[in-house]
C-alpha cells in the first residue's frame, strides 16, 4: 500500500489496520480520527516514509515488530509506539513520537533523530546503519534503560559519527543495562584514544555489565555529569608475520605465512592496494597458516 494520494486515512474508534506488507508514506499525508477510541496500527512487515519534506502524522496507537523506517520528513506517531521485535531504523527522515517510544525488543538504529522520549525495557540501541557503518543517533528528550537494556558501540575510528557511534541525548540519561563495545573496519585504536560514545543534558546510574571488544585491549569506562567515554589504555602489540611465501598457478594463488602468536588471519586482495575483497576469517587460531585463492585476475594484489 502506497499513501500518495492528497486525503488523510480517516480512522475511527476501534479501528485496526495490520501491515503484513509495505505501508509506504509517499507524501506529508496519514491518518486522522473520524471518532473517539482506540485506534491502532500493528505493523508485521514495512512501514516507510519515504517522500515528502513535511510530517505525516498518524493518530493511532502504534505497535511494531516488523521494521519502520524513516528516509525523508518526519514520521509522527502521535499516540506513541510501542515495539516488542523487529527493527526502528532512522535515515533520511525523523521518527517523532509523542508519547514515549517503548523500546521492549528488537532494535532502534540510524544515523538521524527521534524526537520524543525513549524508555529501553529490553531492546537494543545501535548508533549506525550496521556493526559495520557507526554514525551518530539523536535523541532529543530523555533516554532511561533497565537492566534488560543494550546499547551498542562500534569503534571504527577516532571521529564521531564517522568513525565510532555516539548516542546523542538531548535531555537526561538513565543507564542500567548492557554496553557492548566492538572494533569494527579493521580499526586499531592508539593507546589514550577517549571515545565519547554518550552525549546527554545530565546522566544517572552505571552499566550493570560492559563487553569489551578484545582481551589485547584495555579500555576504561568513564562517567561523567553530561555524558560517558570509552578510553583506551593498553594495546597489545600485534603479532608479527613472518615467513610469508606466495606460490601462483594460473588463476590461483597457494599462500603460507606463520605468525609470532597464535592468530585469527584474514587475507584481503584485490586488483589495486585498495583491494576490494578479503577471505573470511579463520575459525581456529594458529600460527603456522595457509590458504589457496581462487578464480583470480591477471594483476591481481595480495
Amino acid at each position: 500500500l502506497t499513501l500518495g494520494g492528497g486525503t488523510y486515512m480517516y480512522t475511527g474508534s476501534g479501528s485496526v489496520i495490520s501491515n503484513l506488507g509495505t505501508f509506504n508514506v509517499a507524501v506529508d499525508l496519514g491518518t486522522t480520527a473520524s471518532a473517539g477510541g482506540p485506534r491502532t496500527i500493528y505493523n508485521v512487515g514495512q512501514f516507510r516514509k519515504s517522500g515528502g519534506t513535511g510530517t505525516s502524522t498518524f493518530a493511532d496507537t502504534f505497535n511494531n515488530t516488523g521494521v519502520v523506517e524513516t528516509d525523508s520528513g518526519t514520521l509522527d506517531l502521535a499516540q506513541g509506539c510501542v515495539q516488542t521485535a523487529g527493527l526502528t531504523r532512522l535515515l533520511g527522515g525523523v521518527l517523532r513520537a509523542d508519547l514515549p517510544f517503548n523500546l521492549d525488543g528488537g532494535m532502534l538504529a540510524g544515523t538521524n533523530a527521534l524526537s520524543g522520549n525513549v524508555t529501553n525495557s529490553g531492546g537494543g540501541v545501535m548508533p549506525g546503519t550496521d556493526a559495520a557503518s557507526p554514525g551518530v543517533l539523536t535523541i532529543s528528550g530523555n533516554y532511561t534503560e533497565n537492566s534488560n537494556a543494550v546499547l551498542q558501540i562500534e569503534l571504527g575510528g577516532p571521529l564521531a559519527g564517522a568513525g565510532f557511534s555516539q548516542l546523542a541525548v538531548g535531555g537526561s540519561a538513565g543507564l542500567a543495562g548492557s554496553l557492548n563495545v566492538s572494533l569494527t573496519n579493521h580499526y586499531v585504536p592508539s593507546v589514550g584514544t577517549v571515545f565519547p560514545f554518550l552525549t546527554c543534558g545530565s546522566l544517572a546510574g552505571a552499566y550493570g555489565r560492559v563487553y569489551y571488544p578484545s582481551n589485547d585491549i584495555n579500555v576504561t569506562l568513564n562517567y561523567w555529569p553530561t555524558g560517558a567515554t570509552l578510553q583506551i589504555t593498553y594495546l597489545r602489540a600485534p603479532p608479527l608475520i613472518t615467513n610469508i611465501v606466495a606460490l601462483p598457478a594460473w588463476t590461483q594463488c597457494l599462500l603460507s605465512w606463520q605468525t609470532t602468536a597464535p592468530t585469527l588471519s584474514q587475507v584481503e586482495y584485490g586488483l589495486t592496494t585498495s583491494y576490494g575483497s578479503e577471505t573470511p576469517l579463520a575459525t581456529q587460531y594458529a600460527t603456522n597458516q595457509s590458504l589457496t585463492l581462487s578464480n583470480l585476475t591477471p594483476n591481481t594484489t595480495i
